[in-house]
């Protein structure tokens, strides 16, 4: 016998989860790009609707605000109902926000299209290293969620060059929402039929999700926590301002 015979059914044991994985990743793939996508279309938004400086920083933080507001409810969400309803149910937000975003003629609309699509994408990261941990052997699991990370680092390298590539191509910077809306309406489709979760190593929590806010609310009494929080709250926003709005802005004016 081969020495690799036994590695057949291994790989075919493993496939509903590297396809899982990858169909996961896309949505990543959408929640990095619509992360960044503000840089590219801003002098769209200032040319037509004439917003500020400091309307801009707002339109930008409205997308983090609501991604960051979510994070801990997702999180309980995910342990008692698995991460495929919850990641397809958030992005059904993110294809209404796209919408809203499309239609909006002041930056009210703005806003709360982005706050949506904020919304949509905020579980994209962690139900995709969730449906990972379901199927990859937990030696492999940091290779695992690199490659997932991979994927989605290059949603943000496509809204760049070639998103301003796109909107040159169209009618208006409006319809790239559009697309948005229709790529995401495709993923959630390939998310609920391929993205299957391995019942085997499911492991959903059976506590109720008032529970599960008591036993977090813990954390929040502990001083270790809140001496944490003020470093990454700056590092984040210094590193999310700059490299998703204020670099693009800083290179076309400045440099």
């Amino acid at each position: 016998m081969s020495p690799h015979a036994g590695d057949a059914p291994r790989l075919r044991q493993y496939t509903p989860g590297i396809i899982a994985g990858l169909v996961f990743s896309l949505g990543y793939f959408l929640s990095y790009f619509s992360r960044t996508i503000n840089a590219v279309l801003t002098p769209y938004f200032q040319n037509e609707l004439q917003i500020g400086v400091d309307d801009l920083g707002l339109l930008t933080a409205s997308y983090y605000l609501s991604f960051a507001l979510l994070q801990l409810p997702i999180g309980a969400l995910m342990d008692r109902y698995g991460p495929r309803i919850v990641n397809v149910g958030l992005f059904s937000l993110a294809v209404l926000g796209a919408l809203v975003f499309y239609a909006a003629d002041n930056l009210t609309g703005l806003v709360i299209g982005r706050a949506l699509i904020g919304a949509g994408v905020a579980g994209a990261l962690m139900c995709g290293f969730k449906i990972l941990r379901m199927w990859v052997p937990i030696n492999l699991v940091p290779s695992a969620n690199g490659i997932y990370l991979l994927v989605g680092s290059a949603g943000a390298a496509f809204a760049g060059t070639p998103t301003s590539l796109l909107v040159e191509s169209l009618e208006s910077w409006r319809q790239v929402f559009l697309i948005f809306a229709g790529v995401t309406v495709v993923v959630m489709g390939l998310m609920w039929v391929l993205g299957k979760e391995n019942d085997r190593d499911k492991h959903l929590s059976t506590a109720s999700l008032g529970q599960q806010a008591k036993e977090m609310g813990i954390i929040f009494t502990r001083f270790s926590f809140w001496s944490l929080v003020p470093l990454f709250a700056v590092a984040q926003a210094i590193s999310l301002s700059v490299s998703t709005l204020w670099s693009h802005r800083y290179l076309e004016k400045v440099a």
